[in-house]
């Protein structure tokens, strides 16, 4: 209800008169528009009233959301700070937070304990001194750090190593803020167990297992780095091979853990005769390489190898025993045998096999001539390997005979290399190389079948043949069953075959040795020992190896005229053959006054070119035929 019409019922009231009323209308209009204007200044007022009171209700809902995402976002914050803390902590790597200054900002105790710092914060100036007091190397990483602050967002990793042994590997980046650079964040790790990994995989990579030398690989990257040395300082370097003379003897004899014990000794006894400068190398079985730097003196290496023989002549004593051992060493020397790694190591290995060509235990120093006798071994390499199919091996004979009658009671097989060009190659030269090759298998099997096949042919069936085995036919578990079926094949006995060995052969491998003769005496096949007298020096394998026939070694036989000593030693080859009951054969008979010394000892068998040179198989057949007339006259031919 307005208050306008609220006036109109009191003046009804009060004035009844209609005239009354109707004077008073004006004046009611007046007061009617005023309170008009009154309810239509309410109604704006309540109106505006509602939309401020709706306008704050609106805001402080906004202001209590944004209040309640504020505490979120702290909450978020702090949940997000405690895993940091938590990781820092957890962490086991050093973390370090500092601004551009310097300052320290946040750290973990795994840095503390790193670097062994004190808790608390540190002054710039303090902190990078006590971390560069324990580095080895603090002038090269100082550098390294103001590089680093010169170049705005550089990262960079490496490795520091400290002075207590440890290593510890580093990572740093930069710490940004909108854009702006504002410090450095550094991470450390502790690898000292990783880099003694490491030293221990490439030690083991670069030194020989059983001896802890070093090994090849090693060797040529030393004897390149001081090649390079010598080039530009003009001085020289020596290598020096060596190789154990009768390390295989004594590692099959002794068996393999002596053996290996022994190589040890050999190398402490030679590591101690050297330079400290000197490397010692081992690079095979029993072989070592020795680098010998700066040398000012040309004499000095030469030596340093006589060195190195003499004390090797000292026996060594491993496992309680006394063993001697031996070795051939060959020299090459920079620049004027060879200007890099590989010519010095292959030229003085040619020096080495000379000095074992000159009666082993010994130093020989490489020369040209070594080299073009090497070159004309691999020519004979190259030109042995289809000799047979070109049939230019042939097989010779060299009648044995009965001294007392200067009967013809068997052959030694020989082999001769006659090439397509009509050149003679020695024996002594291509067998070697056919016993390095492997081809004496081939060769050796050639020359046993031509044996039976010629003794087969003969009708004097109480003559004999002997060939001679190489090392390398002995080492063959077949060669035994091969033989049976040669022999059986041509119908022939097999005791008119003799298997011809030397003692180095039959000692180099005594297990091996002994195997392979057993089993070729159980088919009836003589073994007779070559060279007897100038290879082993103890006689007590005479006892346990498989023995038919001793020959007296030709060196015996030539001085027979001259030394008493010579005289000696053949007589005393009869008297212990004949007490082991083995038979004689006295080699290289090549005057009468031998002929006649062996009959008067009662040698029973002899051969040489006093009684026949070897002879082709025709001129054996021809030989045969004419009786040998007396000792005192030369045989022809």
């Amino acid at each position: 209800m307005s208050y306008h019409r609220l006036l109109q019922r009191q003046l009804r009231r009060h004035l009844p008169d209609a005239s009354q009323q109707a004077a008073l209308a004006p004046l009611l209009a007046a007061i009617s528009q005023v309170y008009a204007q009154s309810d239509y200044d309410r109604e704006l007022l309540e109106r505006s009233l509602d939309i401020t009171s709706q306008e704050l209700i609106e805001r402080y809902e906004l202001a209590q959301h944004s209040l309640q995402e504020l505490e979120r976002s702290q909450a978020d914050l702090q949940h997000s700070l405690s895993i940091l803390h938590a990781t820092l902590e957890a962490t086991g790597e050093g973390v370090l937070v500092v601004d551009t200054r310097g300052h320290m900002r946040q750290h973990n105790p795994q840095l503390l304990q790193l670097f062994q710092l004190p808790g608390g914060q540190l002054t710039p100036q303090k902190l990078l001194s006590h971390i560069l007091r324990q580095l080895r190397h603090p002038a090269r990483h100082l550098r390294h750090l103001r590089e680093l602050w010169d170049q705005a967002g550089a990262s960079s990793a490496g490795e520091l190593s400290l002075r207590d042994g440890r290593h510890l590997a580093f990572h740093t980046q930069p710490h940004v803020l909108d854009g702006e650079e504002i410090g450095r964040v550094w991470s450390f790790r502790d690898i000292s167990s990783q880099h003694q990994n490491e030293l221990l995989i490439r030690h083991q990579a670069e030194h020989d297992g059983l001896t802890g030398l070093a090994n090849r690989g090693l060797f040529n990257q030393r004897l390149q780095a001081a090649l390079e040395r010598a080039e530009q300082r003009q001085w020289q370097v020596g290598v020096l091979f060596i190789d154990l003379d009768n390390f295989k003897l004594i590692n099959d004899s002794a068996g393999h853990h002596t053996g290996d014990k022994l190589l040890c000794a050999v190398a402490e006894r030679l590591q101690g005769a050297l330079r400290e400068d000197d490397l010692l190398a081992r690079v095979g079985g029993d072989e070592f390489l020795v680098l010998i730097d700066c040398l000012d003196d040309p004499d000095l290496a030469q030596r340093v190898a006589q060195r190195l023989l003499d004390v090797l002549r000292q026996p060594l004593l491993v496992d309680g025993k006394r063993l001697w051992v031996h070795a051939s060493l060959g020299l090459a020397q920079y620049p004027e045998d060879g200007r890099s790694a590989s010519e010095l190591i292959s030229r003085a290995d040619m020096a080495m096999y000379h000095a074992k060509s000159r009666g082993r235990n010994n130093a020989q120093a490489f020369s040209p001539v070594l080299e073009q006798q090497v070159l004309r071994r691999v020519d004979l390499q190259s030109q042995l390997q289809g000799a047979l199919l070109r049939n230019e091996i042939s097989m010779v004979l060299q009648p044995k005979i009965s001294l007392a009658d200067s009967r013809i009671v068997g052959a030694e097989a020989l082999m001769r290399w006659t090439t397509a060009s009509g050149q003679h190659v020695s024996p002594m030269d291509f067998i070697p190389v056919a016993e390095q090759t492997g081809l004496i298998v081939e060769l050796g099997d050639w020359i046993l079948q031509q044996a039976l096949e010629w003794l087969a042919s003969q009708d004097d069936r109480q003559l004999s043949v002997a060939v001679n085995l190489s090392a390398r036919q002995l080492e063959d578990p077949q060669l035994p069953q091969r033989l049976l079926s040669w022999l059986s094949l041509r119908n022939l006995e097999p005791q008119r075959l003799e298997l011809e060995v030397t003692e180095s052969m039959l000692m180099s491998n005594r297990e091996q040795a002994s195997h392979f003769l057993e089993q070729v005496r159980n088919f009836g096949v003589r073994v007779a020992v070559d060279d007897f007298g100038t290879g082993y020096s103890s006689l007590n394998y005479l006892r346990w190896l498989p023995i038919d026939v001793l020959k007296i070694d030709r060196s015996f036989i030539h001085d027979l005229n001259r030394a008493d000593d010579a005289r000696a030693i053949a007589r005393s080859i009869m008297n212990l053959a004949e007490n082991l009951r083995l038979q004689v054969v006295a080699e290289g008979i090549e005057d009468p006054e031998a002929a006649a010394f062996l009959i008067d000892m009662g040698c029973p068998l002899g051969q040489g070119f006093w009684y026949s040179p070897p002879l082709s198989i025709a001129a054996f057949a021809e030989r045969l035929s004419i009786p040998i007339p007396s000792i005192m006259r030369p045989a022809a031919g």
